[in-house]
Parts: C-alpha cells; sequence; structure tokens
C-alpha cells in the first residue's frame, strides 16, 4: 500500500506542469473553526459566523450583486442582515467564507446576493469581502 502511494503521488507531480499548477500555488482549505465567531472592521461593520452555518452582518458594505431597491447604492451604503455560509473560495482567490446574504427591512434584493470573503493566505487573520472597493479589512473581534 505504501507503494501505491508514492506511485500516485510520484504521478500527480508529474501531471501538475501540464495543468499550469505548481505546488506552491495549490492553496490549502480553510477549516470551518477559523471562520466560526466574530469578525469587525474598523469602519463599524461586525460579521458573527455561527457553527450551524448562519451569520449576522452588521453595518458591512457588501458588493453590487446585493443590491437592494429603494435607494441608491454606492460604497459608503451599509447594510445589515442574515444568511448562510460555508467554507469555498471564488475562481483563483484565497479560501474563506462563502455567503448567502438577506439584507435586513423591508427592502427587497434585486436577484442573488452571494459574498465572497476571503482570508489572507499568510495567517488566516484577516478577510476582505471581495468587490468591496473600500478595501475594509475584517480581524477576529
Amino acid at each position: 500500500m505504501p507503494r501505491l502511494a508514492s506511485v500516485l503521488a510520484l504521478a500527480f507531480s508529474a501531471l501538475l506542469p501540464l495543468t499550469g499548477c505548481r505546488l506552491a500555488d495549490v492553496q490549502p482549505e480553510v477549516e470551518r473553526s477559523e471562520l466560526i465567531g466574530v469578525w469587525k472592521s474598523d469602519r463599524g461593520g461586525v460579521i458573527d459566523f455561527r457553527t450551524d452555518g448562519t451569520f449576522t452582518a452588521q453595518n458591512v458594505t457588501f458588493p453590487d450583486q446585493c443590491k437592494v431597491t429603494g435607494g441608491e447604492y454606492a460604497d459608503r451604503y451599509r447594510v445589515s442582515g442574515t444568511g448562510t455560509w460555508v467554507v469555498g473560495n471564488h475562481s483563483d482567490e484565497p479560501y474563506g467564507a462563502v455567503m448567502e446574504f438577506h439584507p435586513k427591512g423591508d427592502r427587497p434584493m434585486t436577484g442573488s446576493c452571494t459574498v465572497w470573503a476571503p482570508l489572507v493566505p499568510e495567517d488566516h487573520s484577516t478577510m476582505h469581502l471581495m468587490y468591496d472597493s473600500t478595501d475594509e479589512p475584517y480581524r477576529r473581534g
């Protein structure tokens, strides 16, 4: 059995150049436990990831796909709400939380609202909401 594992590892490493990947490019998955808890930004945003796969968000700037009707949307527009989350990533971005967001209040959303929040790969202590042009990092609070 150990010989089979060695042969498979050798075959895998031989195929990597053909796929355009290098071992350094393969990013490890994030553990759920690394995301669970409260994350805060310096601008007053708070996201609380719970163990049951739900989250609450307060005073966060979400990307354009989370636009709600009934008002102008801009980077300064902040929103609160709830949703569900899983560990994942978007295309070639680092792993983090993939969130399905539901805004609070009576303003209905226009379409789907999936938000990616990748963790900074070096130490997983900071996350960014993708497409947030305000560069508002969130850190475990």
